[in-house]
C-alpha cells in the first residue's frame, strides 16, 4: 500500500516489524483492531541473532496461534558449551533454529493475513497528540514520501534502543557501560563439526557466540561482545 492511498485513522500503529511487534500486531489484529505495522528496513531484512526458538518460546507462540512455525524450523535438542579447555554437552528441552529473516518475515505474512497492514522501508515519526480525540498523530515516512496517521495507541517494537521512545522521551532510555554488541551472519557453507540438532557455543571473559544449524543446513552465528574487547582488537588488526 502506498503512503498516499493509506488511511490516516488506525486504532493502533506499531513500529518495528520483528518477534515483538509482528505477533503484536498479529494478536490486535484477530481481536479486530486496524492495525498499521510499519518497519524502517527494506523487507525482508537479516538480522543478529541466535536463531533459536526455545520450548518456552514455542509454546508462548502456540498460546498466540502461530505454532505452525513449528514447521519452519530445524528441531535441535543439545547445547555443546566450550570454555577454555573445558568441554560439555547437555541435553535441552526440544526448540526450533531457524534465521530470523525467516522467522520475522513469516511472522509478518501471519499478521497481514490476519488483517494488518505492513509497510516497509518507513520510518515512524511520533507527534503531538490531537487534544480534541485524544489520538497520538504519527508521521510515517518513506523516502521523500510521508503523510500523517492518527492511532489511539502507538506501540514502540523497535528494540532496547529505539529510534521511536528516544525521540518522544530522550531522557528515560540508556545504555548500560560495558553493554555487550550483538553481532551475527549466516553462512552457506560450514565446517561438518557444526552438526544439526545441536547448539553450538563457546564461552569467554569477552563474551559468547553460538552456532546452530538452520534452514537449507546453514550455519547461523550469534555473538555478544565487550565493546571493549573489540576496540583491542580492531586496534591490532589495523596494525
Amino acid at each position: 500500500m502506498h503512503l498516499n492511498t493509506l488511511p490516516r485513522d488506525w486504532d493502533v500503529v506499531i513500529a518495528g516489524a520483528g518477534v515483538a511487534g509482528a505477533v503484536i500486531a498479529y494478536r490486535l489484529a484477530c481481536r479486530g483492531l486496524r492495525v498499521l505495522l510499519a518497519e524502517k528496513a527494506a523487507w525482508p531484512r537479516n538480522k543478529a541473532c541466535g536463531g533459536c526458538l526455545n520450548a518456552a518460546t514455542l509454546r508462548a507462540l502456540d498460546h498466540a496461534g502461530l505454532g505452525e512455525v513449528r514447521q519452519l524450523g530445524r528441531p535441535y535438542a543439545q547445547l555443546a558449551l566450550a570454555s577454555g579447555q573445558r568441554r560439555a554437552t547437555l541435553p535441552l528441552p526440544e526448540g526450533r533454529a531457524l534465521s530470523r529473516r525467516r522467522l520475522d518475515d513469516w511472522l509478518v505474512r501471519q499478521a497481514m493475513q490476519a488483517g494488518v497492514v505492513f509497510l516497509d522501508s518507513t520510518q515512524v515519526v511520533l507527534r503531538p497528540a490531537d487534544t480534541q480525540s485524544g489520538c497520538r498523530r504519527v508521521l510515517l515516512r518513506q523516502r521523500q514520501v510521508q503523510c500523517t496517521v492518527s492511532a489511539r495507541l502507538v506501540i514502540g517494537g523497535d528494540g532496547l534502543g529505539s529510534r521511536l521512545l528516544r525521540e518522544d522521551a530522550p531522557d528515560e532510555l540508556h545504555v548500560a557501560d560495558g553493554s555487550r554488541i550483538g553481532v551475527g551472519t549466516t553462512l552457506d557453507e560450514a565446517p561438518a563439526f557444526y552438526t544439526s540438532g545441536r547448539i553450538h557455543m563457546a564461552c569467554a571473559a569477552p563474551g559468547y557466540v553460538g552456532l546452530v544449524r538452520v534452514e537449507s543446513n546453514r550455519l547461523n552465528i550469534g555473538a555478544a561482545l565487550d565493546p571493549d574487547w573489540i576496540k583491542r582488537c580492531g586496534g591490532r588488526s589495523r596494525r
